[in-house]
């Protein structure tokens, strides 16, 4: 078994990300600095409602498609049972299950007003999609050795140009290009020369975390000094203050590499986390509310 990225297809990925929620849990600093992004009781519910509770889960990822989105996870053995059933239970019309395999099964049902797709392979993945069931018959298909001719997310032909994440990060933010529109303008245009784009978030002591955002693609030979003015015109922006990047304490380093561009920042997470939660947050549990079985 490889790890959840495998499962996930690159054709038609707009973004996806990647991480580790038991780590975020155990890292006590940073979890108590994103603690407005990621409340206890809003993950008690969680827990309750969909028999996962994230604060254990070792991977996890969210990844977005035009159509849907998917969402999976290496569940522990005993949690497999209760999670499959917290689905059915949610289900309000239209049950359907097939099982190609012993350790292969999908689910299909209505739950509330939304198509939604569980698949589980054996115990070692459980992923949900949420509208189209593509993504979930994705995943099915590569357990099944059925896709060896289409490459998985992170060895499609946009994020494989990225180098791997830091050993010591928590998660890992990844959008494939080709950028187009408010995208493609972005980083003072450097996007619309990018292959690909990742963030990845390594936690350090007292509430920071070191940002390290990695760029693909051909730029010119100004390419590191544009980068670092983009982020000061984030930082001077409405969202950039909203998320204290205007006062940053050590200044951004840069660096330049074959066809990529890397930018490494130590940061405060308490405005991040502040301005996040007023623009996002309410929406996020919105979305993930899972109501909990009677």
């Amino acid at each position: 078994m490889g790890p959840l990225t495998d499962y996930v297809a690159a054709a038609g990925l707009r973004w996806m990300l990647v991480g580790s929620p038991k780590r975020i849990a155990e890292h006590v600093a940073f979890r108590d600095a994103v603690a407005l992004l990621l409340p206890q009781k809003r993950l008690d519910g969680f827990a309750l409602g969909s028999g996962v509770d994230l604060r254990a889960v070792d991977s996890g990822l969210i990844a977005g498609f035009d159509f849907g989105t998917l969402y999976a996870v290496e569940p522990s053995p005993p949690t497999v049972s209760r999670v499959v059933a917290r689905f059915r239970e949610r289900i309000v019309t239209g049950e359907r299950r097939h099982m190609p395999h012993p350790e292969l099964e999908r689910i299909t049902g209505i739950i509330g007003s939304t198509p939604e797709t569980l698949v589980r392979v054996d115990q070692h993945v459980l992923a949900i999609a949420v509208g189209d069931p593509t993504p979930a018959r994705v995943v099915e298909a590569f357990a099944r050795e059925k896709l060896r001719s289409s490459p998985s997310a992170l060895r499609g032909a946009a994020l494989s140009t990225l180098k791997p994440p830091p050993k010591d990060s928590v998660a890992t933010f990844y959008a494939p290009g080709p950028f187009s529109g408010e995208w493609a303008r972005g980083a003072r245009g450097l996007f619309g020369d990018a292959l690909a784009l990742s963030i990845s978030v390594v936690p350090l002591a007292a509430g920071r975390a070191r940002f390290v955002v990695e760029v693909a693609g051909d730029f010119p030979a100004t390419g590191a000094d544009e980068l670092t003015l983009a982020l000061a015109d984030l930082g001077a922006s409405p969202m950039g203050k909203l998320l204290g990047l205007d006062q940053l304490d050590t200044p951004p380093v840069v660096r330049e590499r074959a066809h990529a561009l890397s930018l490494d920042v130590d940061l405060e997470l308490g405005p991040i986390a502040h301005g996040l939660h007023a623009a996002v947050a309410a929406d996020v549990w919105e979305i993930m509310d899972i109501p909990a079985p009677k």
